[in-house]
């Protein structure tokens, strides 16, 4: 098969640019999606998404595969696909880190409530000035330490 210029025409690079094509742009739909539901706190939208994500990020690491066994195959593909194919990577790599910020944003967010939480429960404790021992009895907080053990390398 050629082309106008009887340049022999590369399908199978063709057919692989156009799985990726494909790909990227749902991936791109995806993680912007997902991005907005964690900006606007939609967590189960967010969830969504990230499953979604996740069989996309599978069937591309899949595509990535069979170029791997075969890496002479965009070699030969029309220049205009390339710069395409370029053009959405770069878009792919914006909207990836965008994605990752949020992502990390809404843990940051999680642990500075979690914080807040225990320091409450902390503060509530120590207030108190009583806790109960192993056996069960009401002591005096003066004998004991007034902190709730948060991690496995705290202790009372």
């Amino acid at each position: 098969m050629t082309d106008a210029n009887s340049k022999p025409i590369n399908t199978k690079g063709a057919d692989i640019a156009y799985k990726f094509e494909r790909l990227m742009k749902k991936l791109i739909q995806c993680m912007t999606q997902e991005t907005l539901a964690l900006q606007s706190h939609n967590r189960n939208l967010a969830t969504t998404m990230a499953e979604e994500k996740a069989r996309l990020l599978h069937n591309y690491r899949d595509l990535q595969a069979e170029l791997l066994t075969n890496p002479d195959i965009l070699k030969d593909i029309d220049d205009d696909i390339r710069n395409h194919l370029k053009t959405m990577a770069a878009e792919f790599e914006y909207v990836m880190k965008d994605n990752i910020q949020a992502i990390q944003s809404g843990r940051n967010a999680v642990g500075r409530l979690i914080n807040r939480i225990l320091q409450k429960a902390r503060e509530a404790a120590a207030a108190s000035h009583k806790y109960y021992d192993s056996k069960g009895q009401m002591v005096e907080a003066s004998t004991k330490k007034s902190m709730i053990p948060t991690k496995f390398s705290e202790t009372f």
